[in-house]
């Protein structure tokens, strides 16, 4: 499985205890936002259940990462965003 082989390659992104082994517990419903199903897994050492997300997607489903990827580089350098205060309007 894929997870695995990210788990043996990248430990420190994943939870204490994923060593030990983990349950797959299905899917999450279908997201509004980006039509998307995650995977669910329970560490075997625990009762805490992970969603694990593609990472095409941005945190929370807001949008995908390639739709991003250029306005949270220009952050990096402190590049201010655009406001609707700066384009005249109120808010």
């Amino acid at each position: 499985m894929q997870l695995d082989e990210l788990s043996r390659q990248h430990p420190e992104l994943f939870p204490a205890g994923w060593e030990e082994g983990y349950l797959l517990c299905g899917k999450t419903p279908s997201s509004s936002k980006q039509g998307i199903r995650c995977q669910r897994v329970r560490l075997v050492a625990g009762a805490v259940v992970y969603t694990v997300a593609p990472t095409c997607v941005t945190p929370y489903m807001t949008g995908r990462t390639e739709e991003v990827e250029k306005a949270l580089f220009l952050r990096r350098f402190h590049v201010p965003c655009s406001t609707a205060s700066d384009n005249g309007y109120r808010l």
